[in-house]
């Protein structure tokens, strides 16, 4: 990598510095990943110049047009960028015999007492893991689903080996959910969570960022318990501002300079951000975090925006979701 980024410095390509492993020149952008390269760029003299940099480690192959990265197929179709896995589901899907065709991604309901026997360790992760590369690269509508199952990674038993097939039975029922990015001036992240729903009275943060399209989403048990809801709505913030200044800092690299609005549909959040720090014992204690969100919307000029549950879409990442709710926020993402 570090020969290999000089190669590319040495082509007149600054490496950014929110993401080390970008290279971004005024008519061109690389992203490295070990020895795959992607390429944008606006004249062909650039491209042919970067080929014959890298001509000296070998045969280069391109692929121009639609292209595969990283186990995903990227394609442009008119104006619109459509990103999906469909090889690597198909191969999945195959893989797993006899699946059953489900509605939901994940359903929890009482454990049943004969399939509370243990399981293999290593043949559950393997199989959880499958489905979590494919739910963080392109399909976030069975992030909450793998989230919730990686809490069980130290004692799995047949309860959740058969949640895993629910998913991939929903996964059989879904194929073709591919994340579509079109062009958009605005950033907008939409966060949430569910408060005390793990018997260690924990909650569960959602987050989905888009830019023209879903581009990032976070789904994590929280690793504090909160004492409401307001509490574990402000900790998802919190914690998920990272992503959104990460996001906002390389956009803003590369010459664009995108408005931000932050979707919350908890009042009670949106008056404390509006209003300042809590002046009593229900939230003084939660000050530095309040400071700290306030700090960066204030000094980015970033908005905070009242959303209505029902198109909270952050919300399918914190909990189970049935009937239409589901398939609402699903086409929002």
């Amino acid at each position: 990598m570090k020969e290999l980024g000089s190669t590319i410095l040495n082509c007149g390509l600054k490496r950014s510095i929110s993401e080390p492993s970008v290279f971004i020149g005024d008519t061109m952008i690389i992203l490295v990943h070990v020895d795959d390269l992607m390429i944008f760029h606006q004249r062909d003299e650039d491209l042919s110049r970067i080929e014959t940099a890298l001509s000296k480690y070998g045969k280069i192959e391109f692929q121009k047009g639609n292209c595969q990265y990283l186990g995903m197929t990227i394609t442009k179709e008119n104006d619109e960028y459509v990103i999906a896995q469909d090889g690597y589901l198909e191969k999945l899907l195959k893989d797993s015999k006899e699946i059953k065709i489900r509605k939901y991604p994940i359903i929890i309901k009482e454990k049943n007492p004969e399939k509370s026997e243990k399981v293999d360790k290593r043949r559950y992760l393997s199989e959880l893991m499958k489905l979590m590369y494919l739910a963080k690269l392109t399909r976030p509508d069975i992030l909450y689903g793998c989230t919730f199952l990686t809490t069980f990674c130290n004692e799995p038993t047949k309860n959740e080996m058969e949640m895993i097939s629910n998913i991939l039975g929903y996964l059989k029922m879904n194929q073709k959910l591919p994340i579509i990015i079109r062009s958009n001036p605005e950033i907008r992240m939409y966060c949430d969570a569910s408060h005390n729903v793990y018997r260690d009275g924990k909650g569960h943060s959602g987050c989905v960022i888009q830019y023209g399209g879903s581009v990032l989403w976070v789904s994590k048990k929280q690793k504090l318990v909160s004492g409401s809801a307001f509490e574990a709505e402000l900790n998802s913030l919190y914690n998920n501002m990272a992503y959104l200044l990460e996001i906002y800092n390389f956009i803003s690299e590369i010459g664009e300079k995108p408005s931000v609005r932050i979707f919350e549909d908890n009042q009670a959040v949106i008056s404390v951000l509006k209003n300042g720090t809590g002046k009593n014992g229900s939230s003084k204690y939660l000050n530095i975090k309040i400071n700290y969100i306030c700090e960066v919307i204030n000094k980015n000029g970033f908005h905070v925006q009242y959303v209505e549950t029902k198109r909270q879409v952050a919300d399918l990442l914190t909990k189970p979701l049935y009937d239409k709710t589901f398939y609402e926020l699903r086409a929002l993402l």
